[in-house]
């Protein structure tokens, strides 16, 4: 491995939060000599925590000649302190290299540029130069690379830990540190979902995170204050105990009602305890009497008779609303409820907790065959489809990113023939060019021959047909 030496110190330019760092090298004319041994080149840490690497190719076959073509890649090379750092994220990189009269460097690509970078160690940037014809003279090229802030650290103004430890000191002074029981389901069933289960959140935490959808979701823009409501958070209504119909069929992380882990049990069930949406019983022996044998208010009375739940009290005085709250201490509380019909639990539940922490877990693409690593890692598919919906860019790059990481030549035409590819251009096209990439693969013609079968006995989708059309038209000039 031979040094890519600086010319001179990186500069910095622009202003925060939007920062370019520019790295200039020399290169010797080794580098581009087709003759000599293959040879890597990389270069000194550069700004933030990255490097560069040169990897030259030597001859190849051009016109029938073998000719003295060399192929320079080009990569950056991201440490593990800059890929763990909350600030910042890689928005482009741009490489030119100089090609001044008397160089001897024909044909080249002498700029290259790489736009919205995945977070991974390694990213190629392209082919540097393509032709050499006796290089004599050192050349330089300048590496110009684009920060801007990660869209989590721009929402607020605070991230995670700061922005939820307010809510945690508040709550020593009597504030509720939750407002809202969200339920969503688990399980699919004969086309609908069935078991929902809860967790509780902090709206004013979900409306920090500055996604005006999201807040209208649960509720603070719709000119909601806890303070004002008071509910049963322990008991649902029949009527939410199932949902008839799914808006994505397809969703992983719903579990079907058939499917159980290698022990017998439904996969789900250690991890998450079952939620009982009964009510909390009242003592029967007499419903208008407090533990201690005295008459309950008819604000706590009503309360208890009511049958109607989720329950709320509006239109009381403060005086009455905190005497029911001390009665009916582990029943009642401020908040509200809020019941989600287009996500599964286990992706709602990885969405808050991102927005909590800024992290979240995937799952493998079940077209992979790899199992679920544990039971909280959601479905990157089903977290793009509602990132997609309340337009939370950031979640949604970073789902996308986990998709496409995921794709291989064995599971791309599983995954450009299905529903989900068919709604998300994006990931439509990420397929179509990887199976046109991979076209000559064993993988992909027995792939294509057993569709085309399918296809000539009608028993594929509208959208599979239109797939279909594409590929052939796309593979058969």
């Amino acid at each position: 491995m031979e040094l890519l030496k600086k010319v001179e110190s990186d500069r910095l330019t622009g202003s925060p939060p939007t920062l370019t760092i520019q790295s200039t090298f020399e290169i010797p004319p080794s580098a581009f000599d087709a003759v000599a041994p293959k040879k890597s080149w990389t270069s000194e840490s550069c700004g933030l925590g990255w490097t560069f690497n040169l990897k030259p190719n030597g001859y190849a076959v051009h016109n029938g000649i073998l000719t003295k073509m060399t192929a320079c890649q080009l990569y950056i090379n991201f440490d593990a302190a800059f890929l763990s750092q909350p600030t910042h994220q890689i928005k482009s990189v741009q490489c030119v290299l100089d090609r001044r009269e008397g160089l001897g460097l024909t044909d080249c690509n002498v700029d290259l540029c790489k736009n919205d970078l995945p977070v991974t160690s390694s990213v190629h940037i392209g082919a540097l130069v393509h032709f050499s014809s006796g290089v004599t003279l050192p050349t330089t090229l300048t590496c110009l690379v684009a920060l801007a802030p990660r869209m989590e650290a721009r929402v607020g103004g605070r991230l995670g830990t700061e922005r939820i430890a307010s809510f945690t000191l508040d709550s020593m002074t009597g504030e509720h540190f939750v407002d809202t029981k969200v339920y969503a389901y688990t399980r699919r069933s004969r086309g609908g979902a069935i078991n929902p289960h809860s967790f509780f959140i902090h709206s004013t935490i979900v409306h920090q995170y500055g996604c005006e959808p999201l807040s209208l979701l649960f509720g603070k823009a719709e000119d909601f204050h806890s303070e004002n409501a008071l509910l049963d958070l322990h008991r649902l209504p029949e009527s939410k105990e199932s949902l008839v119909a799914v808006d994505y069929q397809d969703d992983s992380d719903l579990e079907d009602e058939d499917e159980v882990d290698a022990r017998g049990h439904h996969s789900h069930e250690p991890k998450i305890a079952q939620e009982h949406l009964q009510s909390i019983p009242v003592d029967s022996e007499d419903e208008s009497k407090d533990p201690k044998g005295e008459k309950r208010s008819d604000t706590a009375s009503s309360i208890s008779q009511e049958t109607t739940l989720p329950h709320i009290v509006r239109n009381a005085s403060h005086a009455e609303i905190f005497e029911v709250v001390g009665q009916y201490q582990n029943a009642l509380r401020y908040g509200r409820i809020k019941v989600l019909s287009n996500g599964a639990y286990r992706t709602w539940h990885a969405i808050i907790q991102y927005i909590y922490t800024g992290r979240i877990e995937f799952a493998p693409l079940r077209s992979t065959k790899r199992p679920r690593p544990t039971s909280k890692a959601c479905s990157p598919k089903s977290v793009y489809r509602i990132a997609a919906e309340y337009g939370m860019d950031a979640l949604k790059t970073l789902a996308f990113e986990e998709v496409s990481s995921n794709i291989t030549v064995d599971n791309v035409l599983e995954e450009i023939f299905s529903s989900f590819a068919h709604m998300y251009p994006e990931v439509y096209d990420f397929c179509m060019r990887n199976v046109i990439q991979w076209r000559k693969t064993s993988e992909i013609q027995t792939g294509i021959l057993v569709r085309l079968q399918d296809y000539g006995e009608v028993v594929m989708e509208d959208h599979e047909k239109k797939t279909m059309k594409e590929i052939v038209a796309r593979l058969i000039p």
